[in-house]
C-alpha cells in the first residue's frame, strides 16, 4: 500500500512541474482583452439624474416628525412635515420587534428637520452614516421611513408615488 501511495505522489509531482513548464495557451501576448469591456454610459447617465421628480414640488417640505408606531406584529412608520401633511408606511413584521431602538437611536435623526425633496441624499447619507449597523433590520427601517416619506410626497402631489419617480407603465 506504502508503494503505491509514493508511486502516486511521484507521478503527481511530475506531471505538476512538466505542466509548469509547458507554455501556457490561455496567456494572450499581446495584450488585447478577451472580452470586450462593457459600457456603462447608460447606467452613469442614470446615476447622474435625480430619483425624486424634485420639479413636482417648489416650496420646500420640511420633516417635522418621524414616529414608528407598534400594531400588534407590525410596524408603521409615520412622517409628518410642518405643513401638516401626513405619510404613513407598513413595516416588515420581521422587524417589528426589536426595530425600535435602531429607528430612535440611529435614523430618526438623519430625516428630522430636513427638506424631503432631497430624499435621495437623505437616503443615502442615512445609510452611509450608519454602514456598520448595515443588515436586514437597519435596510427595512430605512425602506419604511422612505415609502412613508413617498407617501406624504404623493398625498402632497395629488399622485400616486410611482409617478413622484417616473412615468407609469402599466396603471
Amino acid at each position: 500500500m506504502a508503494a503505491k501511495r509514493r508511486q502516486f505522489l511521484a507521478s503527481a509531482a511530475a506531471i505538476g512541474s512538466a505542466s509548469a513548464l509547458l507554455p501556457l495557451t490561455s496567456c494572450n501576448p499581446e495584450g488585447v482583452p478577451f472580452y470586450d469591456p462593457p459600457d456603462y454610459s447608460a447606467l452613469d447617465a442614470a446615476l447622474a439624474k435625480p430619483v425624486l421628480r424634485r420639479e413636482l414640488f417648489p416650496d420646500p417640505v420640511i420633516i417635522q416628525s418621524l414616529e414608528l408606531l407598534r400594531d400588534r406584529n407590525s410596524t408603521i412608520c409615520r412622517v409628518r412635515s410642518k405643513d401638516g401633511a401626513e405619510g404613513v408606511s407598513i413595516g416588515h413584521p420581521f422587524i417589528a420587534k426589536n426595530s425600535y431602538p435602531m429607528f430612535t437611536n440611529l435614523l430618526q435623526r438623519n430625516f428630522l428637520g430636513k427638506d424631503a425633496r432631497d430624499l435621495d441624499d437623505l437616503i443615502f447619507q442615512a445609510a452611509e452614516e450608519h454602514v456598520k449597523n448595515q443588515g436586514v433590520p437597519l435596510c427595512v427601517q430605512i425602506a419604511n421611513i422612505e415609502f412613508a416619506i413617498l407617501d406624504m410626497l404623493g398625498i402632497i402631489a395629488d399622485m400616486p408615488a410611482g409617478r413622484l419617480i417616473g412615468e407609469l407603465k402599466n396603471p
